[in-house]
């Protein structure tokens, strides 16, 4: 089920980062440190109403966040896209419930 992050959410949320950030360490995908993202980000998320969760059976097993803004790359588009984009940012995926490859073939087939 998709809903929005609340508070009370963040605890958990802040353990399936870790979790997340060992497993791409792990997979040596060096994309982020044990310092980011976490709780103090997904924090500002539910502040700003862009945090959104997908749970499964009650446990938190997705997140990304997303937000109505341009960063500068943004800026330098000389189209629509330029004053309307969103930006997803900080998404998890619990490994668990990751695509995996034979999976993945399943999907490109049908």
């Amino acid at each position: 089920m998709l809903t929005n992050g609340i508070y009370e959410d963040l605890n958990e949320l802040d353990e399936l980062a870790v979790l997340v950030i060992n497993n791409m360490k792990k997979s040596l995908i060096p994309q982020w440190e044990l310092d980011y993202p976490r709780y103090k980000n997904f924090f500002s998320d539910v502040e700003t109403k862009s945090l959104y969760l997908y749970k499964h059976n009650g446990k938190i097993v997705g997140s990304c966040t997303v937000l109505r803004e341009n960063d500068p790359p943004y800026k330098t588009i000389d189209s629509w896209i330029k004053n309307k984009s969103l930006v997803i940012h900080r998404m998890l995926v619990h490994p668990d419930y990751q695509i995996k490859e034979s999976q993945m073939s399943l999907l490109i087939m049908q």
